[in-house]
């Protein structure tokens, strides 16, 4: 009898523990905002070629500019290189705002440099210049976020900046593949 009781103790003893670690293991954890990494700086690379972006910060106040640039370095082993491209070796082709959901493209002249000598000790360097270009039939508050971009004001939100470099070579290095993109995010408080 002493045993039989022992192990109804022990059993209900277990049942109580097994349901209140269930209970605890299911509960899903609190995301924080503050915990999110941010990628303030990416690199990447093909050949003899390296493009990076960096955001001097992961967050910035709203009205303060961001303090973003992009750059192409040449790392092969020839003194320099020929290169030709567009208005730019480098774009920021595209601004997402997740918190409301707009996108927008970068609008880029397309004349054609060519000719450009390209050598390792000096990177073509762009910095990030307001865009937020929009379609006058787009809704009106996206014309206006797009307007506070513009005047360089950007508001509060997470923001996902692509970029890109792109350009041929005429001489000295193998030709890529295709244009070197990557990304970054930072936010606006």
């Amino acid at each position: 009898m002493k045993k039989q009781l022992g192990m109804v103790l022990l059993t209900s003893s277990i049942l109580l523990m097994s349901a209140c670690t269930s209970a605890e293991s299911e509960a899903k954890p609190i995301e924080s905002k503050e915990h999110v990494q941010k990628d303030i700086q990416k690199q990447v690379q093909e050949g003899d070629f390296v493009f990076n972006i960096v955001s001097k910060k992961a967050t910035y106040l709203q009205g303060e500019k961001p303090d973003i640039y992009a750059e192409l370095a040449y790392i092969g082993n020839e003194k320099g290189v020929t290169i030709s491209y567009g208005y730019s070796p480098i774009t920021f082709t595209k601004l997402e705002e997740t918190t409301r959901g707009y996108t927008f493209d970068a609008s880029v002249p397309a004349p054609l440099s060519t000719g450009v000598p390209f050598t390792g000790d000096k990177p073509f360097r762009e910095s990030l210049q307001p865009f937020g270009g929009y379609i006058p039939d787009e809704q009106k508050d996206k014309i206006n976020f797009a307007k506070q971009i513009a005047k360089d004001s950007m508001p509060k939100g997470h923001y996902i900046l692509h970029a890109e470099a792109q350009f041929s070579v005429e001489k000295g290095a193998k030709q890529l593949s295709k244009p070197l993109s990557t990304v970054i995010s930072f936010d606006v408080k």
